[in-house]
């Protein structure tokens, strides 16, 4: 993004950005009587046609719409094979919906210390895992937010 300087609407910016696009959309499914991805009067289509942009988008054979953050981390998790036993390393510093994907998952979350960005503390890590039947490199996972 070049320098631009974008003026936020105040309060609550991303609801000023709604307009006759989004009325469409709603009246759509609900005329359609689909109000969920694979059950409905009528097929629904906005799940399917979202997910193949975000295929072309990111250049991937797969992509999965999911209807929350917390639903995009339980899926991953589960993708990935975390499950009972498996230990996972977390910030201490986090958002709920972190640790509670992962005790969704039946794993242990295990938290970390942060460093000055709020991201956990490489220097911290070591020692970290109790020992669980799981191995803790497959389990843990380590994001650093975008600079």
């Amino acid at each position: 993004m070049k320098n631009q300087k974008v003026k936020w609407p105040d309060p609550y910016p991303g609801a000023h950005w709604l307009d006759e696009r989004e009325d469409r959309a709603v009246l759509d499914v609900l005329h359609r009587r689909a109000l969920f991805r694979y059950y409905g009067i009528n097929p629904p289509r906005h799940a399917a046609a979202f997910e193949q942009a975000a295929r072309e988008f990111y250049g991937v054979k797969y992509a999965l719409g999911v209807n929350s953050g917390t639903g995009a981390l339980f899926t991953a998790m589960t993708a990935l094979g975390v499950g009972p036993g498996c230990e996972v390393i977390v910030p201490a510093f986090f958002w709920v919906a972190t640790v509670g994907a992962i005790v969704n998952a039946n794993a242990i979350p295990v938290l970390c210390e942060v460093d000055e960005s709020f991201c956990m503390d490489p220097g911290t890590l070591s020692g970290r895992s109790r020992g669980g039947p799981s191995s803790l490199s497959r389990c843990t996972w380590r994001v650093r937010r975008a600079t």
